[in-house]
């Protein structure tokens, strides 16, 4: 069972690791890349782009490690974990556009629940490898 913590880890830091590096250099060059895909016309996109960039990190870490939730668990851990993001997000998002009507602040709150979703993908995977340490 240490081959699957060592596998777990290496899949791990090298998701972050080009996830990371993927989101520095698009957020160095998000106005270039929006206006070349989109024209000049789009500039507000940049900001949105940016933002919800942002969590890619929360959501990179989902994709890569919910194979091996799926594969260990019988019980659905990935669909519990997507179910409480999206209620955090419908909840907060409710509120925010009761109270502001402000679309920016419901795609921050998009980023926010994905990196709900990572943290409880986090959680999990750090119930697994501690489980099977103990067998």
């Amino acid at each position: 069972m240490d081959k699957l913590k060592v596998y777990i880890s290496r899949l791990g830091y090298t998701t972050i690791i080009l996830t990371l590096s993927g989101l520095i250099i698009f957020e160095i060059f998000a106005e270039q890349i929006i206006n070349i895909y989109l024209g000049k016309t789009l500039d507000e996109l940049t900001i949105i782009s940016r933002i919800v960039m942002i969590g890619c990190l929360s959501y990179t870490y989902y994709v890569s490690m919910r194979s091996i939730l799926d594969a260990y668990y019988i019980r659905s851990v990935n669909t519990k974990n997507i179910i409480i993001a999206l209620l955090s997000f419908l909840t907060v998002a409710f509120f925010i556009y009761v109270l502001n009507r402000n679309y920016m602040f419901i795609v921050i709150t998009l980023v926010g629940a994905l990196y709900v979703l990572g943290s409880l993908t986090f959680y999990d995977i750090f119930k697994l490898v501690r489980k099977t340490q103990e067998k």
